[in-house]
């Protein structure tokens, strides 16, 4: 008798666990009933587009001002000195520039070479900079001008 009581059990164990799983599926059910957010309605919405920030404040705008600034600076140099930068952010750092690039919204490249005539490129981000412009004495026989190219003006044409 205590063996087909056991037999018994073993045949409604599965049975049971299956009910009782089944029980919480149902108890979830009902609990995601009463938490389900209302339906949105998406009509009427409309698309924020925030604005595009002043030239100013892009990295082709900060461009523009790095290249017055080097211009200006270059302009100052006698014939046997030409311009490098002391990268702030990097210690003794000092390259000679040989070009700066942008890339919008907040990016910006210089390379150049570094003491040892290593070619060296820096990317930041318009608000991490800090450059050092200075006057180092030329490495040929005619010191070096980056030479930037600009667009034309519009009323130029």
């Amino acid at each position: 008798m205590v063996k087909q009581a056991r037999q018994l059990q073993k045949l409604t164990e599965p049975v049971e666990a299956a009910l009782k799983l089944q029980r919480h599926i149902d108890d979830m059910e009902r609990l995601h009933k009463m938490i389900e957010p209302p339906a949105l309605s998406l009509a009427g919405l409309r698309v924020f587009t925030p604005p595009a920030p002043p030239d100013g404040h892009l990295a082709s705008g900060f461009y523009e001002r790095l290249v017055d600034w080097i211009t200006g600076f270059e302009e100052s140099l006698d014939a046997d000195h030409e311009i490098g930068a002391r990268l702030v952010a990097f210690g003794p750092v000092v390259i000679r520039l040989t070009d700066i690039t942008w890339w919008n919204p907040a990016l910006i490249r210089f390379d150049g070479v570094d003491d040892a005539g290593n070619p060296v490129q820096l990317i930041q981000h318009i608000s991490q900079i800090s450059v050092l412009l200075v006057r180092l004495p030329k490495q040929g026989q005619v010191a070096r001008r980056i030479g930037f190219v600009r667009p034309p003006e519009p009323d130029a044409e």
